[in-house]
């Protein structure tokens, strides 16, 4: 699941020009040059975070299970942020499991909790998350005791998979574009200048 930025760059593109509804469509129009090279850049760091932290976990449950073959990031039925492992079926059909939207949430707080001392917490926390959310995965995906599981063939997963990542991605950059208004109206009322450096993509907790 390795994505390049300027693969991000043009699916990002793609959200802004086409989207799937127009209430979900990310537009950065009318909002200043700031705003909006500040919300591209909060989006962009997302997913990159995203694409790094979902190729560390299918590497690491691949060298346990070698029939998985994808993890990625969707927004569940309420609407939050959880994670699929994706693995073939000795008949050539795909099983997927869905991790419970907590899961994710407990291992970023405990991530943050254990990063919080460090000097450059925006760039421990991915490893440590990495390993909370690999323990868990290897314990707990495909079984009965947590999770969702589903057995699809490839061209269902094929389309499943396009439109959840349409949903997430869209879903992401209306986030990115909030944070950087909210941002851009801060520092205005404080009469600072327009600037995210030092700042860390906060989209973890929820995808709304």
């Amino acid at each position: 699941m390795s994505r390049s930025p300027l693969l991000f760059t043009a699916l990002l593109g793609a959200l802004v020009l086409t989207g799937c509804e127009d209430n979900d469509v990310v537009s950065y129009n009318n909002t200043g040059p700031e705003v909006e090279g500040e919300a591209r850049k909060l989006a962009l760091d997302q997913l990159n975070q995203d694409a790094e932290l979902a190729k560390s976990l299918r590497q690491e449950l691949a060298a346990k299970d070698p029939s998985v073959t994808d993890v990625y990031f969707k927004l569940d039925e309420q609407g939050e942020r959880t994670v699929v492992v994706v693995r073939e079926t000795a008949d050539g059909q795909l099983e997927t499991w869905e991790a419970p939207a907590s899961a994710l949430a407990q291992a970023e707080a405990q991530a943050e909790k254990e990063a919080g001392s460090q000097a450059s917490a925006g760039s421990s926390i991915l490893p440590i998350m990495g390993g909370l959310l690999a323990g868990y995965m290897l314990a707990n995906a495909f079984s009965n005791q947590a999770g969702r599981m589903a057995q699809t063939s490839r061209e269902a997963h094929t389309r499943e998979r396009a439109m959840q990542n349409s949903a997430y991605n869209s879903s992401v950059s209306n986030k990115a574009r909030s944070q950087a208004q909210q941002r851009s109206t801060l520092n205005r009322t404080r009469g600072g200048s327009f600037s995210s450096s030092g700042t860390r993509s906060s989209g973890y907790s929820s995808g709304s």
